[in-house]
Protein backbone atom coordinates (compact mmCIF):
# COMPACT_ATOMS: atom_id res chain seq x y z
CA UNK A 1 0.00 0.00 0.00
CA UNK A 2 1.04 3.50 -0.69
CA UNK A 3 1.51 6.17 2.15
CA UNK A 4 -0.76 8.85 2.19
CA UNK A 5 -0.94 12.41 3.71
CA UNK A 6 -4.39 12.87 5.37
CA UNK A 7 -5.15 16.47 6.95
CA UNK A 8 -6.34 16.50 10.44
CA UNK A 9 -8.06 19.85 11.46
CA UNK A 10 -6.72 20.46 15.33
CA UNK A 11 -8.85 23.11 17.59
CA UNK A 12 -5.78 24.46 19.98
CA UNK A 13 -6.62 26.84 23.02
CA UNK A 14 -3.50 29.04 23.26
CA UNK A 15 -3.37 31.80 25.57
CA UNK A 16 -1.35 34.27 23.90
CA UNK A 17 0.55 36.22 26.97
CA UNK A 18 3.83 36.46 24.72
CA UNK A 19 3.38 39.84 24.18
CA UNK A 20 1.85 41.48 27.18
CA UNK A 21 -0.93 43.50 25.16
CA UNK A 22 -4.23 43.29 27.03
CA UNK A 23 -6.09 42.48 23.74
CA UNK A 24 -3.95 39.13 23.21
CA UNK A 25 -4.42 37.91 26.93
CA UNK A 26 -7.77 36.30 26.28
CA UNK A 27 -7.84 32.94 25.32
CA UNK A 28 -7.88 32.56 21.01
CA UNK A 29 -9.05 29.70 19.19
CA UNK A 30 -6.65 28.54 16.15
CA UNK A 31 -7.71 26.27 13.72
CA UNK A 32 -4.46 24.61 12.08
CA UNK A 33 -3.97 21.76 9.25
CA UNK A 34 -1.23 19.35 10.06
CA UNK A 35 -0.55 16.43 7.33
CA UNK A 36 -0.09 12.65 9.17
CA UNK A 37 1.32 10.00 7.35
CA UNK A 38 -1.27 7.24 7.13
CA UNK A 39 0.35 4.42 5.47
CA UNK A 40 -2.25 1.85 6.54
CA UNK A 41 -5.12 4.15 5.23
CA UNK A 42 -6.77 4.09 8.94
CA UNK A 43 -7.23 7.16 8.84
CA UNK A 44 -9.97 7.04 5.90
CA UNK A 45 -13.52 5.83 5.59
CA UNK A 46 -16.59 6.72 7.96
CA UNK A 47 -17.29 5.03 10.55
CA UNK A 48 -20.69 4.55 11.64
CA UNK A 49 -21.74 3.62 15.04
CA UNK A 50 -24.00 0.62 15.02
CA UNK A 51 -25.02 0.79 18.72
CA UNK A 52 -25.40 -1.39 21.91
CA UNK A 53 -26.26 -4.64 21.70
CA UNK A 54 -26.44 -7.26 24.64
CA UNK A 55 -26.76 -11.08 23.90
CA UNK A 56 -26.64 -14.20 26.17
CA UNK A 57 -23.62 -16.19 25.71
CA UNK A 58 -22.31 -19.71 27.18
CA UNK A 59 -19.76 -22.24 27.11
CA UNK A 60 -19.43 -25.62 27.67
CA UNK A 61 -18.88 -25.37 30.99
CA UNK A 62 -21.35 -23.74 34.01
CA UNK A 63 -20.49 -20.34 32.76
CA UNK A 64 -22.77 -18.03 31.48
CA UNK A 65 -23.28 -14.70 30.95
CA UNK A 66 -23.82 -11.66 29.24
CA UNK A 67 -22.23 -9.67 26.66
CA UNK A 68 -22.91 -5.94 26.53
CA UNK A 69 -21.22 -4.81 23.47
CA UNK A 70 -21.02 -1.23 21.36
CA UNK A 71 -19.51 -1.26 17.71
CA UNK A 72 -19.09 0.62 15.18
CA UNK A 73 -17.92 -0.05 11.75
CA UNK A 74 -15.29 1.69 9.03
CA UNK A 75 -16.29 1.38 5.45
CA UNK A 76 -13.74 1.30 3.18
CA UNK A 77 -14.75 3.88 0.93
CA UNK A 78 -15.16 7.85 1.44
CA UNK A 79 -18.81 6.87 1.40
CA UNK A 80 -21.79 5.85 3.61
CA UNK A 81 -24.45 3.84 1.58
CA UNK A 82 -27.79 5.44 1.26
CA UNK A 83 -29.35 2.40 2.77
CA UNK A 84 -27.31 2.35 5.71
CA UNK A 85 -30.40 1.86 8.00
CA UNK A 86 -31.46 -1.02 6.37
CA UNK A 87 -27.67 -2.45 6.51
CA UNK A 88 -27.28 -1.06 10.27
CA UNK A 89 -30.47 -3.62 10.82
CA UNK A 90 -28.75 -6.64 8.91
CA UNK A 91 -25.51 -5.68 10.97
CA UNK A 92 -27.00 -6.08 14.54
CA UNK A 93 -27.95 -9.34 13.44
CA UNK A 94 -24.83 -10.98 12.41
CA UNK A 95 -23.31 -8.98 15.35
CA UNK A 96 -25.44 -11.23 17.54
CA UNK A 97 -25.36 -14.44 15.48
CA UNK A 98 -21.82 -14.21 15.61
CA UNK A 99 -22.01 -13.46 19.37
CA UNK A 100 -24.21 -16.15 20.06
CA UNK A 101 -21.62 -18.76 18.02
CA UNK A 102 -19.08 -17.44 20.51
CA UNK A 103 -18.16 -18.92 24.12
CA UNK A 104 -17.69 -16.56 27.19
CA UNK A 105 -14.39 -18.28 28.58
CA UNK A 106 -13.10 -17.27 24.70
CA UNK A 107 -14.52 -13.54 25.10
CA UNK A 108 -13.07 -13.06 28.55
CA UNK A 109 -9.69 -12.63 26.54
CA UNK A 110 -7.68 -10.28 24.69
CA UNK A 111 -7.36 -13.21 21.73
CA UNK A 112 -11.13 -13.97 21.92
CA UNK A 113 -11.97 -10.30 21.60
CA UNK A 114 -9.37 -9.79 18.32
CA UNK A 115 -11.06 -12.97 16.98
CA UNK A 116 -14.99 -11.72 17.72
CA UNK A 117 -13.52 -9.07 15.14
CA UNK A 118 -12.51 -10.61 12.20
CA UNK A 119 -14.97 -13.08 12.30
CA UNK A 120 -18.03 -10.07 12.07
CA UNK A 121 -15.83 -8.45 10.07
CA UNK A 122 -15.72 -11.73 7.85
CA UNK A 123 -19.49 -12.17 8.10
CA UNK A 124 -20.41 -8.84 7.60
CA UNK A 125 -18.36 -8.46 4.59
CA UNK A 126 -20.22 -11.63 2.67
CA UNK A 127 -23.48 -9.94 3.51
CA UNK A 128 -22.25 -6.77 1.84
CA UNK A 129 -21.04 -8.45 -1.17
CA UNK A 130 -24.03 -11.44 -1.59
CA UNK A 131 -26.57 -7.91 -1.17
CA UNK A 132 -24.00 -5.98 -3.89
CA UNK A 133 -23.54 -2.79 -1.43
CA UNK A 134 -21.87 -1.03 -4.58
CA UNK A 135 -18.87 -2.61 -3.44
CA UNK A 136 -18.54 -0.41 0.22
CA UNK A 137 -16.99 -3.46 2.33
CA UNK A 138 -16.45 -3.08 5.87
CA UNK A 139 -12.58 -2.01 7.10
CA UNK A 140 -12.36 -2.32 10.04
CA UNK A 141 -14.40 -2.62 13.38
CA UNK A 142 -14.44 -0.85 16.62
CA UNK A 143 -15.49 -1.97 20.22
CA UNK A 144 -16.55 0.90 21.88
CA UNK A 145 -18.23 -1.09 24.81
CA UNK A 146 -17.43 -4.35 25.40
CA UNK A 147 -18.58 -6.12 29.24
CA UNK A 148 -19.08 -9.62 30.09
CA UNK A 149 -20.84 -10.51 32.88
CA UNK A 150 -20.99 -14.12 34.30
CA UNK A 151 -24.04 -15.26 35.78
Amino acid sequence: MSASLIPLFLIVACNKNDHNNESQQNNEKYKSVVEVEDPDNILQGPIVSIGSQTVNISSKGKNKGLLKIKTSIQFEDLYIPENIEVIKIQLIDIIISVISRSSINILSTYEGKNQLKLEILKDINSKLETDNANGNKIKNIYFEEFTVNYL
